[in-house]
């Protein structure tokens, strides 16, 4: 008796998550930049 091997697709990248997970990255670090320059602290150097 032969046996047919099933026909696999070769793997693939899904590049809709990975196109998210860069946008969550980006917008994380777009926000945490502009608020580190507003809550810098004003010292005068003698």
């Amino acid at each position: 008796m032969r046996f047919r091997s099933p026909h696999r697709e070769p793997p693939e990248i899904n590049l809709i998550p990975f196109i998210d997970v860069l946008l969550v990255i980006l917008i994380f670090l777009m926000l945490s930049t502009t608020y580190s320059k507003f809550t810098e602290l004003q010292i005068t150097l003698p």
